[in-house]
């Protein structure tokens, strides 16, 4: 037993018609999945939706590191999207990279972690409720986390950080600040310097850390959503973005996020 082809693609056409201008399905896969899902006998199927770069028209008194920061993308991408500029002017229109960019894998329903950057704090949700909470240690003003919905996109054992001579166990990446650098932004736990020196740590047995399962880190990325707050958005589509995807974790934990992490070894 099958659907017609045509009715499908029509019905998904009707849908795809009531997104947002930039949003959109890959029709193709969808057919595939219902399809599939019928010869299955399953009553359920999941539609992924994309996002295309869109324009935006400068505001005054905007710049290009206020935006970024409104929109949820490292000011880089910004920049490269537009030709390397370096200023915007009012009434300027500048192209927004797509949300897409930092959610590279498939998304998974009903998990996510949500940090508060006003807060210093992390929720971890699953299924809507809240699993787990503990307090955060984000970026200092001169090297600041940047809001905005990820994937956990990389898990390393051991990560150093080169900026600062430090090394940070069960590092997780969750985005790329300058598009193909050798550099990733991520969660890690208490790290060390000269040997296994644990620094703001009071004891070596304190030090707690979030890891995601070594064979569950490509087939089902987190999603973490990096805010100013727990439930506050200066972009609704932050959330939008990033609604269906997988985090898996091992323990509680106190969280760093650290820029520049570099695989060793």
């Amino acid at each position: 037993m099958s659907l017609e082809d045509g009715a499908l693609r029509g019905f998904l056409a009707q849908g795809e018609a009531r997104l947002e201008s930039d949003q959109y399905i890959d029709v193709d896969a969808v057919v595939e999945r219902v399809q599939a899902a019928i010869g299955q006998r399953s009553s359920r199927v999941t539609a992924r939706i994309y996002h295309r770069d869109r324009q935006r028209v400068v505001l005054p008194g905007e710049t290009i590191i206020s935006i970024a920061y409104d929109e949820g993308v490292p000011y880089p991408w910004i920049q490269q999207a537009n030709g390397g500029i370096q200023l915007v002017n009012a009434g300027q229109a500048i192209t927004i990279p797509s949300v897409d960019h930092f959610m590279p894998f498939e998304p998974v329903p009903g998990k996510r972690i949500i940090v508060s950057l006003s807060q210093q704090r992390v929720w971890v949700y699953e299924n809507g409720a809240v699993k787990w909470e503990w307090p955060a240690s984000t970026g200092i003003a001169s090297s600041p986390t940047w809001p905005g919905i990820y994937q956990v996109i990389s898990h390393v054992p051991n990560a150093y950080a080169g900026n600062w001579n430090l090394w940070m166990p069960n590092f997780m990446g969750v985005y790329q600040p300058i598009l193909g650098a050798d550099f990733t932004n991520g969660f890690h736990g208490f790290p060390t310097r000269g040997g296994g020196q644990i620094l703001w740590g009071e004891q070596p047995r304190h030090a707690r850390d979030l890891r995601l399962h070594p064979a569950q880190q490509y087939e089902h990325p987190a999603v973490v959503r990096l805010g100013r707050g727990r439930g506050r958005r200066r972009n609704p589509r932050l959330k939008r973005a990033g609604e269906s995807d997988e985090w898996r974790v091992t323990r509680k934990c106190r969280l760093f996020f650290t820029r520049r992490a570099r695989r060793v070894g």
